[in-house]
Formats: structure tokens, sequence, C-alpha cells
């Protein structure tokens, strides 16, 4: 509530395995090298192999975030449907 009322923060709270699978694993592994021109091959099996596991937690990750933007711009939160962020 706190973060709320004094920062307009809404947190997204994710239980640790999936925040470490999701932003230790696949996003440090996959998406930062593919975003930053450094693609290395990885071994099969190893964590920087691309792993569906793992993107359909990510995929889980941002639904979740997505989805508290969405309640809490229709309640009247800090952005609008128009305004670019």
């Amino acid at each position: 509530e706190r973060l709320i009322k004094d920062f307009s923060c809404f947190p997204v709270f994710l239980d640790h395995g999936m925040a470490y699978r999701v932003f230790d694993i696949f996003c440090q592994s996959v998406l930062s090298p593919l975003f930053h021109h450094i693609i290395e091959l990885a071994e099969e099996g190893s964590e920087a192999c691309w792993n569906w596991d793992h993107w359909h937690e990510y995929e889980k990750v941002n639904k979740a975030f997505s989805d508290l933007a969405l309640t809490t711009t229709a309640q009247g939160g800090p952005y609008g449907a128009g305004d670019r962020l």
C-alpha cells in the first residue's frame, strides 16, 4: 500500500524460482545478447540455449506486468491509453 500511496508504484510479485528463470537465465542468456547483437552459439542443453519453458514463463511474467498496467490505467492510474511512455 505504501508503494502505491507514496510513490504511485504498483509492484508485481513473482516467486523466486520464476524470477530467477526469467530474468537471470532467459533475459540474460537469450534476450540481452539478442538485443545487443552479441549472439554466441550455445551448446545444446546449456542455460544459454533456447528453452521453450523459459519462454513461456517470460510470457507469464510479461502478462502479469501488462495486466497490472492495464488495471491501474483503467482505474485512473498515472497513464492513459493514449499516453506515450
